[in-house]
């Protein structure tokens, strides 16, 4: 079975993805509920259910199909030995540093408004943000280390991973070579936007989206791409649990928008200057010559 889609066009391949992550999803799914108590009122349950999915729906993916191409999984993904821990440092305090920005965007993005024609489709996706928004909440509130580290784990070091090797090191591979770097950066972020369901949060996902495939565009490393997705994730995970804790600390999402903008904006003009240092720093783009 190894390398028998080997010469499979760019819409086979894209087709083949998306077969095999709905039925790795579906798997998942049984799964997660299986050995779990399938009750998603219990917090620890819902995690596992989480966890379990998130395995098989984005790590296992990218794996099978790697093999049924004939590559080396660990080449195509974009795993490289030669690291630059000061730019692994770099990016991912340039994901710290653009939170604000971030939420910036996030502000601008939830004052779009749909014509009068669309006010029950609009009213659908306020009530779908919000309930978003409470799950979120439920899942980061924990009152113990313990409680920290795993959802670190689960919020942070498995999608850092997981989605980072289904969107940049698979499709958007998949993407580049058919329609070019750019054009597969793009799309991609979108549909990585997409996928988390939020259409107030789609604009700002995009740009970090983006952000993250044009890393892995100009290294040819995966590693810079997973470092900066899970920096961002563990330090909302980790802020969060010590907001609950303490009376001084501001939520870490009105930093940037409403009355302190400005914030965002400054934040938004570092990390433009990051990303053109980090241009002009990981050279020419590499992903054609894998």
């Amino acid at each position: 079975m190894k390398g028998i889609f080997k010469d499979s066009s760019f819409s086979s391949r894209f087709f083949q993805l998306w077969f095999i992550f709905l039925f790795c999803f579906f798997v998942g799914t049984i799964l997660g509920v299986t050995f779990t108590s399938g009750d998603a009122e219990n917090v620890f349950s819902f995690k596992m259910q989480i966890l379990i999915m998130s395995v098989f729906a984005f790590l296992v993916p990218p794996f099978i199909l790697t093999y049924f191409w004939g590559e080396k999984p660990f080449r195509f993904l974009g795993f490289r030995s030669n690291i630059d821990w000061k730019m692994l440092l770099f990016v991912a305090l340039m994901m710290i540093i653009a939170i604000p920005f971030v939420n910036l965007l996030a502000d601008l993005n939830k004052q779009i408004s749909f014509p009068a024609f669309l006010s029950g489709f609009e009213e659908r996706m306020k009530a779908s943000e919000a309930r978003a928004i409470a799950q979120t909440e439920r899942l980061l509130t924990v009152h113990t280390l313990g409680g920290l580290l795993f959802n670190v784990f689960l919020i942070a070091i498995i999608p850092s991973l997981g989605e980072e090797l289904f969107f940049r090191g698979t499709l958007q591979r998949i993407f580049s070579n058919a329609r070019g770097a750019i054009f597969a950066v793009w799309v991609t972020a979108i549909i990585f936007s997409a996928f988390h369901f939020q259409f107030y949060g789609f604009v700002p996902r995009v740009v970090l989206g983006a952000f993250l495939g044009y890393l892995f565009v100009w290294s040819g490393n995966i590693w810079l791409s997973i470092v900066a997705h899970f920096a961002n994730n563990a330090f909302i995970v980790i802020y969060f649990y010590f907001f609950k804790k303490s009376e001084r600390l501001i939520a870490l999402e009105t930093v940037g928008a409403g009355e302190t903008w400005w914030i965002g904006v400054l934040c938004g003009l570092v990390f433009v200057g990051g990303i053109w240092f980090l241009r002009k720093k990981l050279s020419e783009p590499r992903l054609s010559r894998f």
